[in-house]
């Protein structure tokens, strides 16, 4: 109460205070000074809604179309503050003076802004493809734990979804634009950058048409440049950053009750023509809970937190002379997970080293160190084992008994185990990974300027080497059943068939890279600007991994490889190669920045293809017309700032899971028995048929942009349609051999499939007074189909239309048309045979109803329709706002995607689906007391092929879609007034959630998770509080 008191105390307080303040300043303008004026750009134009301010009050106007403004002036001495999106702000000191006119200049940091490109940097104005860009800053305000999540929403055209939350494996799936798996490379090295800590990251820059062709081969899906920060000419500037906070599951699907559980199985017991399990009063009892002997167990809360902690730091310097800059970071992460028994957790340290040394004019240095420790503990099983465990626990037996050291045993026979004594170190043992990752890059700079204008040279070696080492040690614990009566224990069951056995797993490998560049940028008359690029590279890779199992440990206190027995030893391990060494140029002109033209070229050499094809060449050409550069459009047409249209063409390779096709040989498998005896043992086998003639496939992109601006950026819009032909797809003919042949047959370049859609951005930047603002919203679309699919040859026109694919969309889901549920027996009677000529014999009143598409009294395959997409969204879009106002910022992120569709397995469809535990929706099923054909569920059921699992419309998802609150940040800066006496230069706290909100029409389950089964770690909710300081 006296809280309250206090409270309601200082909100009358600073009402009257706010009161007052207005009052006073409506007075001083009654007894200020009328100042006019005109604010010019830097040709001599009107800035047009330019913003007219006397520093330090409220007092602020907007200039006109012809860029007039009128303010009162307040008396005293006073500042004026002119300010205009894309331009530098000016404070002049107010003299008295009746009019003052002002001329603004460009903000170089806006209107000069470089994006990464292939091997090189270029103006965004300059750009003629289709590239996207984040800053780095951006994504490490999102304090997430993996880069690629914080990458939702920001850029048209990067599909990002984020399938899980586990610590450690929390990383979201990439795709450009429907195409596939992205290349990902960092400071040019192709690496997996999803657990770097993103406080390294300067920016991220995706290429996703024609642009890409200059990495050949690897970029048939696009190319993701990762640029990571280096040091700045100034003092040393430290800065720490630090944030705690915890997730939450996002949605989590509700278990069963005993109660519900009971009636599920007696009800699927009478359909099998069996006895009831339990009776009604025994069901009662369950449904009240009070009687230790029918409890009401909830495995998830049971086995799984509310929420989980996460704490992340972060201390970096940054500064430079004359000669040398540096960059230096290091970083902690750690995240536990949702489990009660806290034994999974992520630790990830992370150190990045950036140092260039200016040796002369000519000659500059760098040397760049990196590297990163993970350690991942969990159980002795994984987190699918487990979840899989709470989802098959019996909800009729007990979380513990009255000795909770000895667990209940609430599985179908012990077949998943119990969650609680699983995902405990103590009961189930663990399973331990160390991985460490380290990589040092070598380049040098020479600038030949001084004697040919625009020279320069770069050269560079790269080494990096990962290792990645797992300790599972599994053990066994009994289960025990209790007697209320006699208060007796008794063994009914042991986990993992009483055997403790340890496997060793250990990985390593090592990548090096080398290149020599040629480049040139120069500027002839004013008005041509040719630039060039030549390019040899050569990159090589190799792979070695192990493995080692024993069995019968004595003890489980040394945990160690000698300790077990030689009896069911296994060992194995297996190794890979991989070179490739590649020639690129690209040459660009620019006539007056409104004619532009980029030609690149690639030769790419691989060692998976036979000699006569190892080499592929692939060429691009983009070009750019900048509109509003022509004399005649700025004449008529001064409010647009920018209109440039841009078209780009190019050719890329793929060689994707092509693994040296053209050598045939033979292979280790157990695939032979000899003598009389049944064991299959170890030995060589045929490889299958070679092919010499197999070759890259090839993807040809096509892509038509516009990108416009307008009022200095206060209003900017991009726009791409775009097109792919991926040709020469590897597969195997659809061809049957007899099983005498003994080889299969080799892969072709012979599949053909196309891509086509598009991508739109809207934005809205402004200053109004102290409140600055930036809205972006983007929206891409994208779809594939097979152009040419090789298939068995039909002739059956409905064959045909169901089972063939070329000319079809390749998203396409088929199934049947569910039509409500059967009410009578007589209706079963009467119906269309769906039990393959049984007379639907297993078909029951509650059951579901198919329509027979044709009217041949038959449901089969001749029925199915096109019921709806796959699990891919091919819609993506995002709303992303940024607010500024004095001290305060505030930025909001929505993310979201449709049409796509979600499908459910046998756990769903069934209420004892794959032997698991029913979920609590299946309390509005079809029942005999309840006999709706509405029902949202069938009757309840064992049978796993029942036709009420069939895929049908029944249980699909047709067009899912989801809007979230991706992330949501409020930041507070300290006034430097405040902070520099204690010498800090800048002082942030902030606020921060990700998947705060989320908007669906998919049911139960988490709208981004892609399994069909209900056993995933869920999807998370993070909640974060954290400093950001520099010094």
């Amino acid at each position: 109460m006296k809280n309250a008191i206090k409270t309601w105390l200082l909100l009358l307080f600073l009402a009257c205070f706010i009161t007052s303040a207005v009052q006073a300043g409506k007075k001083e303008v009654l007894q200020g000074r009328t100042l006019t004026g005109v604010v010019l750009d830097e040709q001599g134009l009107p800035a047009i809604g330019a913003n007219v301010l006397v520093k330090g009050t409220t007092i602020g106007v907007a200039t006109d179309a012809d860029g007039k403004y009128r303010i009162e002036v307040p008396r005293g001495n006073q500042t004026i503050v002119f300010s205009y999106v894309g331009y530098r702000t000016r404070e002049i000191t107010y003299k008295g003076q009746a009019s003052l006119n002002v001329s603004l200049e460009p903000d170089s940091e806006i209107l000069d802004d470089v994006v990464v490109v292939g091997y090189g940097v270029q103006k965004k104005v300059n750009l003629t493809g289709a590239v996207g860009s984040v800053e780095g800053d951006k994504l490490a305000s999102k304090a997430v734990g993996n880069v690629t999540s914080a990458l939702a929403g920001l850029v048209p055209g990067l599909k990002v979804m984020n399938r899980g939350g586990q610590p450690g494996a929390d990383g979201a799936t990439l795709n450009i634009r429907g195409f596939g798996t992205p290349l990902v490379l960092v400071d040019g090295i192709e690496q997996d950058f999803g657990y770097m800590d993103p406080n390294e990251i300067e920016n991220i820059s995706i290429l996703k048409d024609a642009s890409a062709a200059i990495y050949g081969s690897r970029a048939a899906n696009g190319v993701i440049l990762v640029t990571t920060k280096r040091g700045k000419k100034g003092a040393p500037k430290f800065n720490l950053n630090v944030n705690a906070g915890f997730s939450a599951p996002t949605r989590i699907i509700e278990m069963a009750s005993s109660g519900l559980y009971a009636e599920l199985m007696n009800e699927a017991n009478v359909v099998n023509g069996d006895n009831p399990t339990y009776t009604p009063e025994e069901v009662a009892k369950f449904y009240a809970g009070t009687d230790p002997r029918y409890p009401n167990t909830n495995w998830r809360k049971e086995t799984l937190k509310s929420i989980s902690p996460k704490y992340d730091i972060n201390m970096g310097v940054r500064g430079g002379g004359d000669k040398v800059s540096y960059f230096l970071s290091l970083g902690y992460l750690n995240q536990k997970s949702l489990l009660r028994s806290d034994d999974i957790n992520f630790n990830r340290i992370s150190f990045r080293s950036n140092i260039d040394a200016q040796i002369n004019s000519v000659l500059r240095l760098s040397a760049d160190f990196s590297g990163r420790l993970e350690y991942r503990e969990r159980p002795g099983r994984g987190m699918d084992v487990i979840m899989q465990a709470v989802q098959a626990a019996h909800p009729t037996v007990p979380a513990y008994w009255p000795d909770s050291s000895k667990p209940t045993n609430p599985g179908y026979d012990g077949r998943w185990g119990n969650p609680l004594a699983i995902s405990e170190r103590d009961y189930s043992g663990y399973s331990d990974t160390d991985f460490s990752s380290v990589r040092g890059t070598f380049s040098a700079n020479l600038n030949f300027n001084k004697w040919v204008k625009g020279l320069s040279a770069d050269g560079k070696f790269d080494y990096r080497l990962n290792n990645n080492f797992v300790k599972t040690f599994n053990t066994s614990f009994d289960y025990h059943d209790y007697n209320y009566d006699t208060e007796e224990y008794t063994v009914i069951g042991t986990f993992n068939g009483g055997k403790n056995s340890l496997r060793e797993e250990y990985a390593k490998d090592w990548l090096w890279y080398s290149m020599f560049k040629l480049n040139y940028d120069r500027i002839f008359a004013e008005k041509h600007h040719i630039t060039g690029l030549a390019l040899v590279e050569a990159q090589a890779s190799k792979n070695d991994n192990f493995f080692a199992y024993r069995e019968g440990f004595i003890s489980t206190e040394v945990d160690e490889m000698f300790a077990g027995s030689d009896e069911n030893k296994n060992n194995g391990g297996g190794a890979s190669e991989g070179g490739r060494m590649s020639y690129v140029f690209k040459l660009g002109y620019g006539y007056e920045n409104r004619y532009l033209v980029d030609f690149v070229g690639r030769v790419d050499g691989s060692a998976k293809f036979y000699k006569s094809n190892r080499w592929g060449f692939f060429p691009g050409v983009s070009a750019a017309w900048r509109i509003s550069e022509e004399p005649f459009f700025k004449e008529n047409l001064r409010n647009v700032d920018n209109l440039k249209l841009r078209f780009s063409v190019g050719q890329a390779g793929d060689e994707a899971n092509v693994s040296f096709n053209y050598l045939t040989g033979y292979m280790f498998g157990n695939s032979y028995i000899f003598d009389t005896g049944e064991a299959i043992n170890k030995g060589l086998k045929s490889k299958g048929l070679a092919n010499k003639n197999a070759s890259w496939a090839e993807t040809t992109t096509y892509n038509i942009g516009v990108d416009y601006s307008i009022f200095n950026r206060k209003f900017y819009t991009e726009f791409d349609v775009f097109y792919r032909l991926k040709s020469k797809m590897l597969a195997t003919r659809a061809q049957s051999l007899p099983s005498t042949f003994g080889a299969s047959l080799p892969e072709e370049n012979i599949n053909k499939q196309n891509t086509r859609g598009f991508e739109l951005m809207l934005g809205h930047a402004n200053k109004v007074g102290d409140l600055i603002y930036d809205l972006r919203a983007n929206v891409s679309w994208a779809r594939s189909k097979w152009v040419h699919y090789d298939e068995v040859e039909r002739t059956d026109p409905e064959q045909q239309h169901r089972y063939d694919l070329t000319g079809k969309w390749t998203n396409i889901a088929w199934g049947y048309e569910a039509d409500g549920l059967f009410s009578s027996q007589e209706e079963i009677d009467g119906w269309a045979d769906i039990t393959n000529g049984a007379n639907n014999n297993v078909i029951k009143p509650g059951d579901i109803r198919y329509v027979d598409q044709n009217k041949d009294g038959v449901i089969n395959w001749k029925d199915e329709i096109q019921i709806g997409k796959n699990a891919n969204p091919e819609i993506f879009f995002g709303l992303n706002g940024d607010f500024t106002y004095k001290n305060w910022s505030l930025n909001v992120l929505f993310q979201g995607a449709s049409n796509y569709s979600v499908f459910n397995s046998d756990q769903f469809v069934m209420p004892f689906g794959d032997n698991m535990t029913p979920y609590a929706f299946w309390e509005k099923r079809w029942t005999e007391d309840n006999p709706n054909p509405n029902a949202e569920l069938p009757r309840s059921r064992f049978s796993k092929g029942h036709p009420n699992t069939y895929q049908s419309t029944f249980w699909v998802q047709k067009n899912a879609y989801y809007i979230r609150l991706k992330n949501i940040q409020l930041n507070y800066t300290f006034p430097k007034s405040w902070t520099q006496k204690s010498g800090i230069n800048n002082l942030r706290l902030f606020l921060s959630g990700n998947n705060l909100l989320t908007f669906t029409n998919v049911k139960y389950k988490d709208p981004e998770s892609d399994t069909k089964n209900g056993w995933y770690y869920p999807q998370v909710k993070t909640f974060t509080a954290g400093v950001s300081m520099n010094f």
